[in-house]
């Protein structure tokens, strides 16, 4: 394959991504430790789904030491990276969307990355799953993608967001009709918070 390895630590990177994203959507399973099993048949689903992608992605992959490679796999790595933010950042402690109460249950609490979309998780992992192919020049990988990973994923949005709505109650319902759902956006970022401060400044 005439490819000159420039992008030999890039691929590095994407690949301990790839295997850290894939190992944090699983759990031991109850009934034996050493077992690792998605958390629920949506998780199993996104699992696999992303198998697909990767392995379509590596084996239809078309790579040439042309400048215009290196600038669309540059594009399609900037895009996985992006991906990986979100990810990573919708599990991190800084993002959070509700706070469990013993007296009052589920608190909408919209924090980090959850301010300006209702599921950045999903969004990110749909960044990777596109940017991995593109950064593969695999149209294939590149077809999965958005031919499964992006119903699915859209999908698990809806699901969860129905989940959360009926925890949290009428605040959900503001926040969702304030908060796109997939695609994050500052122009929506949910105000709330803010508009409580206004109040008490009056």
């Amino acid at each position: 394959m005439p490819f000159s390895g420039y992008f030999a630590i890039q691929d590095a990177i994407v690949v301990i991504l790839c295997a850290s994203m894939g190992f944090s959507i699983l759990r031991r399973s109850p009934d034996d430790p050493t077992r690792w099993i998605p958390f629920n048949k949506y998780s199993g689903a996104r699992w696999a789904v992303g198998i697909a992608v990767l392995l379509v992605s590596v084996l239809t992959m078309q790579r040439v030491d042309l400048p215009s490679y290196y600038v669309i796999s540059l594009a399609g790595a900037l895009v996985f990276l992006g991906g990986a933010v979100f990810f990573y950042g919708a599990k991190s402690p800084m993002s959070s969307i509700l706070l469990e109460d013993p007296e009052r249950g589920a608190i909408l609490k919209p924090k980090g990355l959850y301010r300006f979309v209702r599921h950045p998780l999903f969004f990110g992992l749909f960044l990777c799953s596109a940017g991995f192919p593109l950064y593969l020049l695999s149209i294939p990988g590149l077809v999965v993608s958005i031919a499964a990973a992006f119903p699915l994923l859209y999908y698990s949005s809806t699901t969860i967001d129905a989940q959360w709505a009926s925890r949290s109650g009428a605040d959900y319902d503001e926040y969702r009709a304030q908060v796109r759902l997939f695609i994050p956006s500052l122009k929506s970022a949910w105000k709330k918070e803010t508009k409580e401060k206004d109040v008490q400044r009056i």
